[in-house]
């Protein structure tokens, strides 16, 4: 039977009839497959480092390590560590220190310690270069919170970054020479805005044209760590994924699982930083443009690299926040159950189509279901703390207990509410202006004036009041204007009219200007006649009839044009109103209350006052000039 690389993923039920799921990988045989072992070459010099990279297991126990560590005597070490500056460690202190040891030389730690030189770090501080040196002072890096700002300096603890000469093909329309592949100086770090197509991560996967010979590309998968950007060569750009498509806009959150891509593995977390990778991208990505399980399998191998988990201790460091097991122990073994559950459909691919499938170029990706990102999320899930799920229902949101692992899944989530958000708020906001609208229209049409601001009240000039008591006009009412009739009916109505004029009938209280022949007579001085004297004493009762009162300008402009009348009008005039108003027409009537508001007057205004009197005296008018007074 012949399979083929095109029906792997295309369905959910061709993927469970094809390959049914393992119910336990330890109560069922699986058949296993022997690959020819390659020729052994010699080792090389980068190989005879003295610290080398043990194998692990789920337990992230190092055999070979142990066994090592158990075949050096105990009490020789201390007799060569008594030699040196540093202090002496206790017997116990040995064995918890055994317990992150990877390996050590076989010809001991004397002769190294002896032959390599302690040198200063950058602040002048003694940096031990060798493994024992760097546990012979205790030096250690704390991830909590509290201690982490009072913590070593992890240069002081790792050795510098090698040299990397940047590969891989030159870039297209670029004005200077530029590989695909540059990496960060003094930083063993792909420079960090830089992202990748799947056909670039191809060639870099495979190191085709890699200077790095030999390369220990490892592919760790581990979990997104979080409050580490200050352990990154570059900061918080470093922990983004470097797929150019990657659906998530480059931010791998917390709680989404990662894969990093590590080319020193043999010395990261003993004498390099393990912070300090090539790059990172999302598993989620990773799973979309490559077969994970047959890489893990067979074509990483094929290919001079490897794709493990990410269960490491390092001994300088006092946990590891990217480990699977950072948070849950149970993580490793859904990892190893994934493992075993594609290595059937993988043993049938390398066996049946290994010449022509491709792991690097997915046709169909597998539905999240099958993929490793969504087993390690489920098992979080599973054996997490019952009150999360419950915080994370009451918060809402597009949150894991959702989206499962499922970058897309979570992306379209995060759409739809943003989404809601801005209709509800453009709806709120359109809302606001149809009311903000209305209430503009409103106080345009039916919102009155608003009054002004009231003046405060100033005392007025004599200037002033002087100059505007000419213009000031004469209100009479209009019922007792009468400008049809002649000189005889104006006698008779007079002779029959009672000698108090008091209750001369008033129907009309609005008031109006007087008329300009009436206000010339009164105010010019043309030439006297009998009807003019009659039309005016009438008016001026009609007017002064319809006041309560008069002010001073008035009374001394009315009381100067009736002085000069003769005097049965101005006998007339005075007993048809009232008293009070015929005394204020009357010279006597008026003095008291222009010496009472002379009195009130400051130095300034009684100048201003002699300066008017002078002025009018210069003009001729004598008989404006004594009214003033």
């Amino acid at each position: 039977m012949e399979f083929f690389d095109d029906d792997l993923f295309g369905g959910q039920d061709d993927w469970d009839s094809i390959y049914p799921p393992i119910v336990s990988p330890t109560t069922t045989p699986q058949p296993t497959l022997t690959l020819p072992q390659a020729p052994q070459k010699p080792p090389t010099p980068a190989q005879q480092e003295p610290y080398t990279f043990g194998s692990s297991n789920n337990t992230g126990s190092y055999n070979a390590a142990q066994q090592l560590w158990a075949s050096i005597d105990t009490n020789s070490y201390l007799d060569a560590s008594q030699t040196q500056t540093y202090p002496t460690l206790t017997q116990d202190q040995l064995t918890e220190t055994s317990n992150h040891i990877l390996s050590v030389p076989a010809q001991g730690l004397t002769a190294q310690s002896q032959n390599q030189r302690p040198a200063s770090g950058p602040t002048g501080e003694t940096k031990p270069r060798t493994l024992s040196q760097k546990f012979l002072h205790g030096k250690k890096i704390i991830h909590g919170r509290t201690q982490r700002y009072n913590n070593e300096n992890p240069a002081l603890i790792y050795d510098p970054a090698p040299a990397v000469k940047a590969w891989g093909p030159l870039l297209k329309n670029t004005r200077v020479p530029e590989h695909t592949f540059e990496y960060v100086k003094s930083h063993v770090e792909l420079v960090p805005p830089k992202r990748f197509s799947q056909d670039e991560l191809v060639t870099f996967l495979k190191g085709t044209g890699c200077p790095q010979v030999p390369r220990k590309l490892t592919v760790w998968v581990q979990n997104t760590p979080s409050q580490v950007n200050h352990r990154y060569a570059m900061s918080g750009s470093s922990g983004k994924c470097r797929y150019d498509h990657c659906p998530g806009k480059f931010t791998i959150w917390k709680g989404f699982f990662r894969v990093a891509f590590d080319e020193y593995s043999d010395k990261t977390g003993i004498s390099l930083d393990p912070f300090h990778n090539a790059g990172y991208m999302h598993l989620h990505c990773f799973e979309k443009l490559f077969d994970l399980g047959y890489l893990v399998h067979y074509g990483a191998a094929q290919w001079g690299f490897s794709v493990r988990q990410d269960v490491r201790s390092f001994p300088m460091e006092d946990k590891n926040p990217m480990s699977l097991v950072h948070n849950n122990r149970h993580m490793a073994n859904a990892y190893e159950q994934w493992v075993e559950e594609q290595k059937p459909r993988c043993q049938m691919l390398f066996v049946n189509s290994r010449a022509t499938y491709d792991p690097f170029h997915l046709r169909t990706p597998p539905p999240h279901k099958k993929t490793l990102g969504y087993k390690l999320t489920t098992c979080n899930l599973d054996h997490e703390v019952g009150v999360r799920s419950t915080i994370r229902e009451d918060r809402g949101g597009a949150h894991i207990g959702i989206h499962k692992g499922n970058l897309e899944h979570f992306m379209a989530i995060k759409a739809r509410m943003r989404n809601a958000n801005n209709q509800a708020y453009n709806k709120r906001r359109s809302r606001d202006d149809d009311d903000e609208v209305e209430q503009q229209q409103d106080t345009i049409s039916y919102k009155p004036r608003p009054t002004k601001r009231a003046r405060t009240p100033r005392v007025p000039s004599i200037n002033t009041s002087v100059n505007n008591s000419i213009s000031d006009p004469i209100i009479v009412d209009e019922p007792n204007f009468f400008p049809f009739l002649n000189g005889m009916d104006l006698d008779l109505m007079m002779m029959d009219c009672p000698t108090d004029l008091g209750s001369f009938p008033i129907t009309n209280q609005q008031q109006v200007f007087v008329p300009p022949q009436l206000t010339s007579a009164i105010q010019s001085p043309r030439p006297r006649t009998r009807q003019r004297s009659r039309e005016m004493s009438v008016s001026l009762v009609g007017f002064l009839n319809s006041r309560n009162t008069l002010t001073l300008t008035q009374a001394q402009e009315i009381g100067a044009r009736l002085a000069e009348e003769p005097t049965h009008v101005q006998d007339s005039v005075l007993s048809a109103v009232q008293p009070e108003m015929a005394n204020m027409l009357l010279r006597d009537g008026i003095s008291p209350v222009v010496e009472s508001k002379i009195k009130k007057l400051n130095k300034r205004q009684l100048k201003d006052l002699e300066t008017v009197i002078e002025r009018v005296e210069k003009s001729g008018d004598m008989k404006r000039a004594s009214s003033m007074w």
